[in-house]
């Protein structure tokens, strides 16, 4: 997701392409992620998955529909070649933008009323 030149999330998105030229595949090697992942690939269930392999072993990291979106992270300089997967229920900001009508898919627990009433 783009960001403003103060770092605020704009809501404006750009295709993974432009980050990740292969996205279903290639080398993660000198990336310096820390990007909003949308628009999730899911199957028939809803359940979104990605992973990251290496030579020897392969991390899969699944979602379920109600998580919008995911943050990847790499962090600068690692020694372990290190990536984090952040499953979130909405984009970064997504309050702000919800209220700015830029972002649709904002989840909510409706209130519910009760009748009883709080004393103190």
């Amino acid at each position: 997701m783009d960001t403003d030149r103060r770092e605020n999330p704009t809501g404006e998105t750009r295709p993974i392409e432009r980050l990740l030229p292969n996205p279903r595949g290639g080398p993660l090697k000198g990336l310096n992620l820390d990007d909003v992942f949308s628009d999730l690939i899911r199957d028939a269930s809803g359940k979104a998955t990605m992973w990251v392999q290496g030579k020897s072993e392969k991390v899969e990291v699944a979602v379920g529909p109600n998580y919008k979106a995911v943050v990847v992270y790499t962090p600068p300089g690692s020694r372990d070649n290190a990536i984090c997967f952040e499953p979130m229920a909405g984009i970064t900001d997504a309050l702000n933008l919800a209220q700015k009508g830029v972002y649709k898919e904002l989840q909510y627990i409706r209130p519910v009323r009760s009748g009883r009433r709080a004393s103190g």
